[in-house]
């Protein structure tokens, strides 16, 4: 596969805001969390879940989630410069752990019809007349796997593009709380992002080391062997070592002692969980988007100075795991 891909551009809407990459994330607003209160169940309750605040509605419809969708892809091939009419011909690869689930929460019952994984592809393949768009659902990874098979996707046809979405629903909301992940810290959140990867030199970025791994151990836990085995593969893939990379971005997706033993050589941490909350399978792409975009302006959303080289990694439900160093173009 492809270990070293460029960043051409991205466009990323979460709870802070609008933003696209060659504009070095102008008009998203770091504060952390806007509280914007959702019902958490049809007998009324509601909470304060301050970072469902991308989108206007609260349950979108399907159709809403492929215009949010097709416009973010749109808006980063023209922040990438790729003339939209080469979407016809580009590979898009498309994670998220819901899909349309908001649209089948909001119809009930009575509006209840048949699911498919691929009915949000398949819709973006005829707005885009383009047969090589593809949907991957591997839980908080989706669209971090999106960014591996972007990446091979680019070998062959130099240019490739990966998005994620993901919406609030009740059910994910409820399966958290069941399990614990919310008492244990998880703050869910909603997004959507795309970045166009190219074969080609150049670009914002370079994400080096691409890796992808499954974790047999655990359902719902990483383990920290798992880990440790894919950032050791990631740093080999781009030729460095942990004294090569100035931070760790780490995922704090409620499984936080297997991340600390396995990323404890890394003493630098950045997260972008206090600023747009945990996007699940849209958090591949928009953290990315977002990292990408720090280190091309030189600071963190806190302020602080960006370092150079950053190993940012996706460990996921299922065992679905992925990594890649992210390093300015310079």
């Amino acid at each position: 596969m492809a270990e070293t891909v460029f960043v051409r551009g991205g466009s990323v809407v979460c709870a802070q805001g609008a933003a696209r990459l060659n504009t070095g994330l102008a008009g998203l607003d770091f504060a952390q969390g806007r509280s914007v209160p959702r019902r958490l169940s049809v007998l009324g309750q509601s909470r304060s879940l301050p970072y469902f605040a991308a989108f206007a509605e609260e349950l979108l419809t399907a159709q809403a989630l492929f215009d949010v969708l097709e416009a973010q892809i749109r808006a980063a091939a023209d922040d990438a410069g790729v003339p939209q009419a080469e979407l016809c011909r580009v590979p898009v690869f498309i994670g998220s752990g819901a899909y349309v689930l908001s649209d089948r929460e909001r119809c009930g019952t009575a509006g209840a019809r048949a699911y498919s994984l691929d009915e949000t592809a398949a819709r973006l393949r005829r707005r885009f007349a383009n047969p090589n768009v593809f949907a991957l659902a591997t839980s908080c990874t989706a669209s971090a796997q999106a960014i591996v098979q972007a990446a091979r996707a680019a070998a062959w046809s130099g240019t490739a593009v990966a998005a994620g979405v993901e919406s609030f629903n009740r059910l994910t909301l409820a399966h958290f709380d069941a399990m614990g992940l919310s008492e244990a810290g998880v703050v869910l959140g909603e997004a959507a992002a795309a970045v166009v990867l190219s074969a080609q030199t150049g670009g914002t970025a370079v994400l080096r080391g691409i890796t992808a791994r499954t974790d047999h151990a655990a359902l719902t836990a990483p383990c920290p062997r798992a880990l440790t085995r894919l950032a050791d593969d990631c740093l080999h893939r781009a030729a460095l070592t942990a004294d090569g990379i100035g931070a760790v971005k780490t995922h704090g997706g409620g499984n936080y002692a297997a991340e600390e033993r396995a990323f404890a050589a890394f003493r630098r941490r950045i997260s972008f969980k206090p600023y747009i909350g945990h996007t699940l399978g849209a958090a591949g792409v928009a953290e990315t988007v977002l990292l990408v975009g720090c280190l091309q302006r030189g600071h963190l959303p806190d302020g602080t100075p960006a370092p150079d080289s950053v190993l940012d990694y996706f460990p996921g439900f299922g065992g679905s795991h992925a990594a890649w160093v992210v390093q300015t173009a310079s």
